[in-house]
């Protein structure tokens, strides 16, 4: 038996080696967030994301050994450098799974983070399993409030400080 580490046995050796796949290749990517009108405190999310590489990026032996991601490392930062950030990790499962492109297989996710303050978020997604961390996801767009009917969106303001204030 040999891993996609290069780990072998001879042959009437045996080890065990747990996570003998290999870590996500793929990258998530267009990533975007917004809010819901007037409720700052909650930001969704939505990603697409596939296991599966175009042609060519593995070989046919590194494809068998490919596993799916089973978490989403999802980075939150207030600056788009990431410079301060908080990382919140979820399972797999617990994701709003959206319709999977028949044409691609590329899978679209969709998930729900509480507990902000009323500044601009940026956000980037990295695919997990038990081999390891794939790719980051490129940056999100700014993440914003979304003013009611009666706000402005400050952006005169510094990219940080953007949020909603009555209209004069």
């Amino acid at each position: 038996v040999e891993t996609i580490g290069g780990l072998k046995n001879s042959e009437n050796d045996f080890f065990a080696y747990a996570g003998s796949g290999s870590q996500p290749v793929m990258a998530a990517f267009d990533l975007i967030g917004w809010r819901d009108i007037g409720i700052s405190s909650t930001v969704f999310l939505r990603w697409l994301y596939t296991d599966i590489p175009p042609p060519g990026v593995l070989s046919p032996r590194e494809l068998r050994f490919l596993e799916n991601a089973t978490s989403f490392k999802i980075w939150i930062s207030r600056d788009q450098n990431f410079t301060e950030r908080s990382f919140q990790t979820v399972l797999s499962d617990s994701l709003t799974p959206l319709p999977v492109d028949p044409a691609t297989g590329v899978q679209a996710y969709k998930y729900t983070l509480v507990g902000f303050e009323r500044e601009p978020y940026y956000f980037r997604i990295e695919a997990q399993n038990t081999a390891g961390v794939g790719p980051v996801s490129e940056i999100s767009n700014l993440v914003t409030e979304t003013c009611t009917q009666n706000e402005f969106l400050q952006t005169h303001l510094p990219e940080s400080n953007v949020t909603c204030a009555p209209c004069p």
